[in-house]
């Protein structure tokens, strides 16, 4: 596992199927660039953002930033978009709605495999959880633990 502390101060949000905003990203001062899988994708361009997300993340990285994608929350999604950014160029996957400790370890786990598959360290990708809800709330100190 990699201890090397990471400290962004800001994170860039962009949605994985507009050229004009990855374009414009590498321009702008953030610490980290966020590849959008979530909310900023309409349901019909899950698969396409899908297909983007190692070119960009590609992108990003050749430019001096760390990469981060924001995957979707449903399982059904998550291991989709987790099989398309796990990937030498990111440095962490974004978990939105995080609902209790189980589904990090879940995703962790998941994670790990890729990371072997892909020939990375076993926990090279960090994990960032959202709690944006008030189950994700009630099991803050789980999740965080």
């Amino acid at each position: 596992m990699n201890d090397k502390q990471i400290r962004w101060r800001s994170l860039l949000f962009v949605p994985a199927t507009s050229e004009r905003f990855v374009q414009s990203a590498v321009k702008q001062r953030a610490d980290a660039l966020q590849i959008d899988l979530e909310d900023s994708i309409p349901f019909a361009d899950k698969e396409q953002a899908r297909a983007n997300v190692h070119e960009i993340a590609e992108k990003f990285a050749d430019a001096g930033f760390d990469v981060v994608v924001r995957i979707n929350r449903s399982w059904r999604h998550a291991v989709r978009d987790l099989e398309h950014s796990v990937s030498r160029h990111v440095k962490a996957i974004c978990l939105p709605k995080v609902p209790d400790a189980g589904y990090v370890q879940s995703i962790s786990e998941v994670i790990g495999e890729l990371e072997q598959e892909n020939g990375l360290e076993q926990g090279a990708i960090r994990l960032i959880t959202m709690i944006e809800d008030a189950q994700g709330l009630s099991n803050i100190n789980d999740i965080a633990a």
